[in-house]
């Protein structure tokens, strides 16, 4: 449990997490083309081949966790929980202020630079485009497809772990399936 440092606000960090199942293997390419094939023997009214049926028997599933949102937090939500945190600054002056910070890291990443951030981390513009022959062939507005941002944490976001609880829930689809079965046996029984 943590304790905000101006005001008696306690929060517990926890993090949600689902079960995955992932088939794994170190020849997951050759599984899966063994698979295709397996399927179109199957398709073909063909017996597969037992090489690839006992390739595809070496594949093994794993579980892992899934990081799972409780909810989707809003600037405004961090402008209040930053204005429950310090009594110096309304709300409204933290929008503002965290706004125009925005607008400047956007200008700075489209001017070519890497904005360091502190203990948040670094930002830069990394760029996917389509590959061409020849270097003089190239045209951005047509070759580069996306230039993105991409986000170096710093030491306080790289690994949240030590501070944190975890929670194990459901899957948010099969969350949303329950929610919804419920919402149908309330609305039957009235």
């Amino acid at each position: 449990m943590y304790i905000c440092r101006t005001k008696q606000i306690k929060y517990s960090p926890m993090i949600n997490y689902s079960i995955i199942h992932r088939k794994v293997g170190s020849n997951t390419i050759q599984i899966n083309q063994a698979k295709a094939r397996i399927k179109a023997a199957h398709a073909a009214n063909q017996q597969p081949n037992p090489e690839d049926e006992s390739l595809v028997a070496t594949e093994t599933t794993k579980a892992y966790a899934v990081a799972q949102y409780r909810k989707i937090s809003t600037i405004d939500d961090l402008c209040k929980r930053i204005t429950n945190q310090t009594s110096a600054y309304q709300r409204g002056e933290i929008k503002s202020a965290l706004t125009k910070t925005l607008i400047a890291i956007q200008e700075m990443l489209l001017n070519g630079e890497k904005v360091d951030l502190g203990e948040f981390g670094c930002l830069s513009v990394v760029l996917e485009s389509e590959g061409v022959d020849a270097a003089a062939d190239f045209r951005p507005r047509h070759h580069i497809k996306k230039a993105k941002v991409k986000w170096e944490p710093g030491p306080d976001f790289r690994d949240l772990k030590p501070k944190a609880e975890f929670k194990q829930v459901l899957p948010r689809r099969a969350n949303k399936m329950l929610i919804k079965s419920s919402a149908e046996k309330q609305k039957a029984k009235k």
